[in-house]
């Protein structure tokens, strides 16, 4: 019943922008500045309600536009571009905050096209020179140093963010998060431990997916830092990874996809006692192998990392699992992609291909090897490989607890067939 009427206001909402639309086209203005003022609030509304549309998935975007509903990306953000730079307008600041979400954050999570960064850059010059000390506005300058792959500045732009304010903890909490990240990238597992126990201490959006990015941290901390107390943080990773299923929970009675694919990896760790670089398996699902794109040294770092932590693995077992096997393939594949070496890079991904019957629980490596081998083929401009691999993907069969690795990269799937078509 709440989601009826929940799409009853939003198509009303939706109808309202559409008749503000035709008035601004069709009145006569007398006053100018009044005119300017109005157009800015209904292409911010209609740009943002439209771009907020062309995110959902396809199937959902299909039954939507049947009830008139458009969702046009294009014009959403050239509707929003124009309001943000109508600088004499009380509505600018929004419209560029919005189009800084999306190029900065949406597209990044999403993988829903491709980012304007220099038009993020000009924003975040405008805004910064409006708006010196507003903590949004750093935030963005430090997601958009981040994205550049310049994490000493990205640090030092979040902290001043944190520092300008303290009525907003919740804020501060979306900092924590980038910043987890941030020195995730850099091997600085104890800082980025000590930012995700935060988030998990203070934050209860999903406390079980902190609990698991605790742990994560903690098992890259014990395999690569001689210096850490490996039993005490042992207790401590067993502490959270039992919370992780207990800490589950339900939105309108079905759990977060994110918690499921935690509290399944988490069944894992207790299955084997093990989990193989749990932490570059969620900075690859958040896109942050993006980020590390841009930093040649720390991507050769994780690239090195993750060859290390491998053969630590394999001096110890004698018989490593598919499961395993497989994500280390596919790591390497993604590091080796961002190191401008595709053949290598392809290879190793059909290498997991040629392992799908074996896999257990990371069944998702198999479709989305698939569409990385899409992406490789379409950087080169094979049109029909990029097809061919692409319906191979959307065709693979995916564990229901592993289904959030690939539903979010949906959008890319449709935004290159739309591309090569």
């Amino acid at each position: 019943m709440n989601f009826i009427k929940g799409a009853v206001r939003s198509r009303t909402c939706y109808m309202s922008y559409k008749k503000c639309v035709q008035y601004l086209v069709s009145h006569f203005w007398t006053d100018e500045n009044i005119r300017s003022h109005y157009e800015s609030g209904v292409k911010l509304g209609y740009g943002t309600f439209n771009l907020l549309v062309s995110a959902l998935p396809q199937r959902v975007l299909r039954l939507l536009e049947f009830a008139g509903f458009s969702g046009d990306r294009v014009y959403a953000l050239n509707a929003l571009k124009s309001a943000a730079f109508m600088h004499h307008t009380l509505r600018w600041p929004l419209s560029a905050l919005v189009l800084l979400v999306w190029n900065l954050i949406v597209v990044y999570c999403l993988g829903t096209g491709e980012s304007d960064l220099e038009l993020s850059k000009t924003l975040i010059r405008t805004l910064l020179m409006h708006f010196p000390k507003s903590s949004l506005v750093l935030f963005f300058a430090g997601r958009y140093a981040e994205i550049h792959g310049n994490f000493t500045k990205t640090e030092e732009l979040l902290q001043k963010s944190i520092d300008q304010q303290s009525t907003m903890r919740g804020f501060h909490h979306i900092c924590f998060w980038e910043l987890m990240f941030c020195n995730s990238f850099q091997q600085n597992w104890k800082q980025a431990f000590k930012y995700a126990d935060l988030l998990y201490m203070e934050n209860h959006w999903s406390r079980s997916s902190y609990a698991y990015f605790c742990a994560s941290l903690l098992i890259a901390q014990n395999t690569s830092d001689c210096n850490a107390n490996v039993e005490e943080n042992r207790e401590k990773i067993l502490q959270y990874m039992r919370q992780v299923p207990l800490l589950k929970v339900k939105l309108s009675g079905k759990s977060l996809p994110l918690e499921k694919f935690c509290v399944t990896k988490s069944a894992q760790f207790f299955n084997h006692n093990f989990l193989f670089i749990p932490i570059y398996e969620l900075i690859y699902f958040y896109g942050g192998f993006s980020c590390l794109a841009n930093n040649e040294i720390a991507m050769k770092a994780v690239l090195e990392d993750i060859e290390s932590k491998y053969k630590l693995l394999a001096g110890d077992s004698s018989n490593v699992s598919a499961d395993d096997y497989c994500l280390y393939l596919f790591m390497k594949a993604m590091c080796l992609k961002h190191l401008q070496s595709p053949f290598q890079a392809e290879q190793c991904l059909m290498e997991v291909i040629s392992r799908k019957v074996d896999l257990k629980v990371n069944t998702y490596l198999l479709s989305n090897a698939y569409l990385e081998i899409a992406l490789l083929h379409y950087e080169s401009g094979n049109v029909e490989s990029v097809k061919n691999y692409l319906t191979k993907a959307n065709n693979c069969e995916i564990l229901e607890n592993a289904r959030i690795i690939w539903s979010n990269r949906e959008h890319i799937f449709v935004f290159i067939h739309l591309r090569c078509d």
